[in-house]
C-alpha cells in the first residue's frame, strides 16, 4: 500500500482497503432493526438527550421511534462515518460453471451453467425505492423527469403506529425527519443480501438430417438448431438479478430483469 499505510478508507465508495484483506470490503453501518418507541433510543447520560445523527444540531437530528437502530461503535452517542465497520464483501469466494454436451444419433444438446458463491450484494434498488419517499414531492422539472415515480412498498414490513415491534424497515413517511436521518442510505447492513446463485444460462438443441434424406434437398448437410438463453437463476437474493452487480457489490439492474432470448436457425451445407 502507498506510503507504507496499513489501511485506506474510501468514504465515498464506503470501501476499506486493509493490509492482508481483500479490496472490496464494504464499510457499512450495522443495522439492528427499528426503534419501536422513543424510549428505546439510547440517551447520553451527560447531555440527557437521545442518540443523534452527526453533522446536524436540529431537533430532527435526534433518533426516535421508527428510525433505524444503527450501532454506535465508538459510544459517543453520535452516528457518523466513524461508526461504519467492515461488514460485507463484494468479491465472490467461488465462481465457476458446468458445461454439458450430449449426443444421440442425429440429436445433440448443449447446456451451459454458471455459479457464484460467497458474495454480498447491496440491494440498491430497494434502498432507493424506500429513499424516494423521503422527498416524494419534487420541485424541479428535471427531478420530475428523472425520479418522479414512487414504487409500491406495501408488501414490505416497515414501521407504522400499528406495527411498532416487528418492523424490519424504518418509517418511510416521516419526510422532514428522514431528510436529516437518511434512514434508507445504501451503506448499511439492512440492504446487504447473499448474492450467491446458480444459473442455467443456455440450452441448445440441434438435429442433423440423416444422409439418406439429403438427396431430396440436394445439399450435403442440413442441421436444425434452437437455443434459449438466460433461462433461470436459482438464488435467495430478493432483487431482480444477483448477476447484475457492480464490482463493488451494488445492484445496477435499475429494477429491470435481463431478457430471455430464443434463437432458431437452419444450417445448410451446399
Amino acid at each position: 500500500m502507498p506510503n507504507e499505510a496499513r489501511q485506506i478508507l474510501n468514504n465515498d465508495a464506503w470501501v476499506a482497503n486493509r493490509l492482508g484483506a481483500n479490496t472490496t470490503s464494504m464499510l457499512l453501518y450495522i443495522n439492528k432493526g427499528v426503534y419501536a418507541t422513543d424510549e428505546d433510543v439510547p440517551v447520553n447520560p451527560v447531555t440527557g438527550k437521545r442518540l443523534k445523527i452527526g453533522g446536524n444540531d436540529t431537533e430532527e437530528a435526534y433518533f426516535k421511534a421508527g428510525d433505524p437502530i444503527w450501532v454506535d461503535v465508538n459510544g459517543d452517542y453520535v452516528i457518523d462515518e466513524k461508526d461504519r465497520v467492515v461488514a460485507a464483501n463484494a468479491r465472490p469466494k467461488v465462481t465457476g460453471g458446468f458445461y454439458f454436451n450430449l449426443s444421440y444419433k442425429e440429436f445433440s444438446m448443449h447446456v451451459n451453467t454458471s455459479f457464484v458463491f460467497g458474495r454480498d450484494i447491496i440491494n440498491t434498488v430497494l434502498a432507493r425505492t424506500f429513499e424516494s419517499y423521503s422527498n416524494p414531492v419534487k420541485k424541479k422539472i428535471s427531478d420530475l423527469r428523472k425520479n418522479a415515480a414512487l414504487a409500491p412498498i406495501e408488501r414490505y414490513n416497515f414501521w407504522t403506529e400499528n406495527n411498532r415491534y416487528n418492523a424490519k424497515y424504518p418509517n418511510p413517511y416521516d419526510y422532514i425527519h428522514n431528510d436529516i436521518i437518511d434512514p434508507f442510505r445504501e451503506e448499511q447492513t439492512l440492504f446487504v443480501e447473499d448474492g450467491s446463485y446458480f444459473k442455467l444460462n443456455t440450452v441448445s438443441l440441434s438435429y442433423r438430417f440423416p444422409k439418406e434424406w439429403l438427396s431430396f434437398f440436394r445439399v450435403s448437410g442440413v442441421t436444425l438448431k434452437a437455443s434459449v438463453n438466460n433461462i433461470w437463476t436459482f438464488s435467495k437474493y430478493s432483487g431482480i438479478s444477483p448477476e447484475s452487480v457492480t464490482g463493488l457489490g451494488r445492484d445496477n439492474s435499475g429494477g429491470y430483469p435481463n431478457a430471455r432470448t430464443w434463437t432458431v436457425g437452419v444450417v445448410l451445407n451446399l
